[in-house]
């Protein structure tokens, strides 16, 4: 993996997050990285930022390479990979779409017959190397290449190689409720702080504590546990723990959180 070469074509900010979490993870040389984007501005300060490459155009970007990221929008990656699919084919290279929403035929549409796809729904929590990242493959995707690509994903997070059907039901999870984490821990600093305590300090703390009721519910739910069982273990009758649980229920805590889900669902 370590001796693979990439292009990434389009330098925002899952590039940037998953550009992150790859060299912090110290197995990808930021020497094997060309990219293009098409703001110069932003291209270059992608490449100071993190050593990479640059290119003139996208097609320059994608000459050569092993793994072709495609992360631009949506709205552009039709034009995007007509521009690079010779340079792919004739490279025998692999396209990695980034690209929300756009489906494996969408994109083996824009390429020349035969050029091996992954379409990948990463997320932004990769900079840290605790992603989530959704994947699936055309069939002309190799059992190496499937192999490489897992493995490139797996160092900046887990995998979930799902049925593409489902790629918007996982990024109404993975990829938005990073976010919803982000309200609820500043919320409940909120609370610490109307009460007293330092924003700052009330901010790790509630991090923290998210953090590890994360872990603790991944190592329960191995031996079949579920998320209510945990609920239950940590409220002691009349204990200070169901009170505050019967106050988020009051408030319609779980319907506001599904209806998000399916509110992000209706885009």
């Amino acid at each position: 993996m370590s001796d693979s070469t990439y292009c990434c074509i389009g330098c925002g900010n899952i590039a940037k997050a998953i550009c992150a979490g790859a060299f912090r993870s110290g197995t990808i040389d930021n020497q094997n990285i060309t990219v293009y984007d098409a703001d110069p501005a932003v291209q270059i300060a992608f490449c100071e930022k993190f050593g990479a490459k640059g290119a003139d155009n996208a097609e320059e970007a994608a000459r050569g390479a092993d793994f072709v990221f495609i992360a631009v929008k949506p709205g552009v990656c039709a034009a995007v990979l007509s521009e690079i699919g010779g340079e792919v084919r004739k490279s025998g290279g692999m396209v990695i779409s980034l690209a929300a929403g756009v489906t494996i035929a969408q994109l083996q549409g824009s390429l020349p017959e035969g050029v091996p796809v992954a379409r990948v729904m990463p997320n932004l929590n990769m900079a840290s190397r605790a992603g989530v990242a959704g994947i699936c493959f055309n069939e002309c995707a190799g059992r190496e290449q499937r192999q490489r690509v897992r493995g490139f994903f797996e160092l900046v997070g887990s995998v979930f190689e799902i049925a593409e059907p489902q790629f918007d039901i996982l990024t109404a999870i993975s990829g938005c409720a990073p976010a919803y984490t982000y309200m609820f821990i500043d919320a409940l600093a909120k609370g610490a702080h109307k009460n007293g305590m330092n924003k700052a300090l009330a901010t790790r703390l509630a991090a923290e504590t998210v953090l590890g009721s994360a872990k603790a519910l991944l190592e329960s739910a191995e031996n079949g546990a579920h998320a209510y069982q945990l609920v239950d273990n940590v409220c002691s009758p009349a204990g200070m723990t169901i009170k505050g649980v019967c106050a988020l229920d009051s408030g319609g805590f779980t319907g506001l959180v599904t209806s998000a889900v399916e509110a992000s669902l209706k885009q």
